[in-house]
């Protein structure tokens, strides 16, 4: 696959190339048949393997996430018992006599939950896992009062629990999403503005006076303000803080056109080119909006933790355009949330995809 964008690529640029369509395909189903073939004897081949025996186990401090552990494992690992100072159905007796046990049992695995056993009996345990070489393994179900999204870091050697925002905040994915965001509006930029702008300036200037483009300052990444450009869709007017809605009269004709088929956004691609925005994202919101609902909305400045965007989820997901009550944002929120703790250059594909196929069907509420 990735071979076959290459080549489409190299020759949507190249001027002048000699190549032969037949060698091309014939290389691509040689790879896909030999690829074919690998996975399949590889898969075979690791059916056949012996299967290893299944660690003995045992659960030191019960809380409700142990029993989730305990089917996630259980396929795997014998789990021998649980040892709880709380009595529980399944108890073999409390934590001190686990140690006695694992050592008569010759367990291979120690889970411990954190939430449930006392810093000595730790010590206990560690010293325990060391000298016997046990595998000890925490558990750190400490309920709500620690994130889920944590990671390990490290000062001066010392072990920290960090929350770690969003998948974005990896260095690698964030420079993978910048390059297609340059690559990307840089085609949109070249093969569509560059002869549509003047085209859709020429309709502008003749409905109504003012400029082509509408310029205005919203909250981008830690709210950090940036110009958002857009072509201009409304007559010039003194309420630009208010949205638009179903039958707006400071709309155009032409500008009702221009957000019927979502053109009006087009002129972000500078945006996204200069890294204020990217290419999908949060839609950013009008400084009113933001600072009034970052009051009311729970999770709303988490959409201020990545670029906002040309498209979104929420957009593609039928919550666009004017919001009427705090349960529709709350909807839109609820899926920018999901998108920033769930990106994937496959989920941004996605979204550009369903954005197009919407702008062709039509959207209820793109006025």
């Amino acid at each position: 696959v990735v071979f076959t964008i290459a080549i489409a690529c190299f020759f949507l640029f190249a001027k002048h190339a000699v190549f032969s369509i037949t060698a091309i395909l014939q290389y691509i189903l040689a790879v896909l048949a030999v690829t074919s073939v690998f996975r399949i004897a590889a898969y075979l081949y690791i059916k056949r393997l012996p299967q290893a025996t299944a660690q003995k186990s045992i659960i030191v401090g019960y809380s409700p996430l142990i029993q989730q552990l305990k089917e996630a494992v259980g396929n795997k690992q014998q789990i021998l018992g649980f040892f709880s100072d709380v009595p529980v159905l399944e108890s073999k007796g409390n934590i001190n006599t686990a140690l006695a046990y694992a050592r008569t049992n010759e367990v291979d695995a120690i889970y411990c939950s954190l939430a449930k056993v006392k810093p000595s009996q730790i010590d206990k345990l560690v010293a325990y896992a060391a000298q016997s070489g046990t595998s000890l393994k925490f558990i750190p179900d400490t309920g709500d009062a620690l994130p889920k999204s944590l990671k390990i870091d490290y000062f001066e050697g010392f072990p920290l629990l960090q929350k770690q925002k969003t998948p974005l905040h990896d260095p690698i994915a964030r420079l993978i999403k910048r390059i297609f965001d340059i690559i990307f509006s840089l085609l949109v930029i070249v093969f569509v503005l560059s002869w549509l702008t003047p085209l859709l300036a020429l309709f502008i200037k003749l409905e109504s006076k003012g400029p082509v483009f509408f310029k205005q300052g919203r909250p981008g990444i830690d709210e950090t303000e940036f110009m958002c450009f857009k072509f201009r869709s409304m007559g010039v007017n003194r309420n630009s803080e208010a949205m638009a809605v179903k039958n707006d009269m400071r709309v155009t004709k032409v500008g009702r056109f221009l957000r019927k088929t979502s053109l009006d956004e087009l002129p972000q691609f500078i945006n996204v080119l200069f890294g204020d925005m990217s290419v999908v994202g949060p839609r950013p919101q009008i400084w009113f909006h933001n600072n009034d609902y970052k009051q009311r909305i729970h999770k709303f400045t988490e959409r201020l933790y990545v670029k906002p965007g040309i498209t979104g989820l929420a957009q593609v997901s039928g919550y666009r355009g004017e919001i009427n009550t705090d349960a529709e944002m709350q909807n839109r929120i609820r899926y920018d949330v999901f998108y920033i703790d769930n990106w994937s250059m496959l989920l941004d594909i996605r979204i550009i995809i369903q954005t197009v196929v919407n702008i062709f069907m039509g959207e209820e509420k793109a006025y």
